[in-house]
C-alpha cells in the first residue's frame, strides 16, 4: 500500500506544513537580520524591509504568526512520542535564528544552513520512532536528504 511505501498520510502532511512554515521563519527572521545591509546591495535593495515597505514590527508579527503555526504543528505530532519531539523542535530554533550571524562570522554558513533545514530528518525520525537509537543510524538518514 502506498502508506507502506511512503508512511502515515498525517504525518507526512504535518511534516510539509511544519516545514513551510519553520523555513519561512528562517526566511523572515533572516531579512529581519539582513535589513540593514540588504538596502545598500543591488541585487536585495528592494526586499520589503530593505525598502521600507514592511516595518520590523510587521515582520516580528508575522514571524510570530509563522511560530505559533510551528508550534501547533510540533503539538500536533503524535502524543506517543510528543515529549522528545517537543525538545527536538525547540532546540532547532537557536540554528533557525543564527544562520544570519553564520553568514556574517563564519566561512561554514552553508553548515549551519544545511544542519537547519534536514532538523526535519531527527524530527521525522523522533516522530516515528520516539528517540534517537543510535547517532549512526540518524546520521545515515540526515545524509541521505
Amino acid at each position: 500500500s502506498l502508506t507502506n511505501i511512503f508512511g502515515d498520510p498525517k504525518l507526512l502532511a504535518l511534516f510539509a506544513t511544519g516545514s513551510f512554515l519553520m523555513r519561512g521563519a528562517g526566511c523572515t527572521i533572516n531579512d529581519m537580520w539582513d535589513a540593514p545591509y540588504d538596502k545598500r546591495v543591488h541585487r536585495t535593495h528592494t526586499r520589503p524591509l530593505a525598502c521600507g515597505k514592511l516595518t520590523h514590527g510587521q515582520a516580528m508579527t508575522f514571524l510570530s504568526l509563522q511560530l505559533m503555526g510551528g508550534l501547533s504543528v510540533l503539538l500536533s505530532l503524535p502524543q506517543a512520542h510528543l515529549h522528545s519531539c517537543v525538545l527536538w523542535g525547540m532546540a532547532s530554533i537557536p540554528l533557525v535564528a543564527i544562520y544570519p550571524l553564520a553568514k556574517r562570522y563564519t566561512h561554514y554558513p552553508q553548515f549551519v544552513l544545511g544542519m537547519t533545514i534536514n532538523w526535519g530528518a531527527f524530527m521525522g525520525w523522533i516522530a516515528t520512532h520516539g528517540s534517537i537509537i543510535s547517532l549512526s543510524s540518524t546520521s545515515t538518514l540526515s545524509s541521505s536528504t
